[in-house]
């Protein structure tokens, strides 16, 4: 390993297509959301393992559900969004551009 944090995929994390649609995402947020709560976790479960995988699905509807960020994810991946979000309302004038 390179020391650099693999990208999350969040489409997968969702189990959804890349076009999916607003109804898509919701389902498949909720599918993976019920899987992964802390509430229906089973003993078989690594709790470490659960409770990152449950942040991951929460990140992954956070990002995807909104259409700004989706299409920021989209084109920038992760660290498209985490720049986006760190500028605290300030819009790269060449990023805006580019959406």
């Amino acid at each position: 390993m390179d020391g650099h944090a693999r990208a999350r995929d969040f489409y997968a994390i969702l189990d959804i297509q890349r076009d999916a649609g607003a109804d898509a995402i919701k389902r498949g947020y909720k599918k993976m959301a019920l899987r992964w709560h802390p509430d229906k976790r089973t003993p078989d479960m690594d709790p470490t393992e659960a409770d990152q995988t449950f942040q991951n699905v929460r990140e992954a509807f956070e990002v995807l559900s909104d259409p700004q960020l989706r299409k920021i994810y989209d084109k920038y991946g992760e660290n498209g969004v985490a720049m986006s979000k760190s500028a605290a309302g300030f819009i790269d004038p060449e990023l805006f551009l580019m959406l």
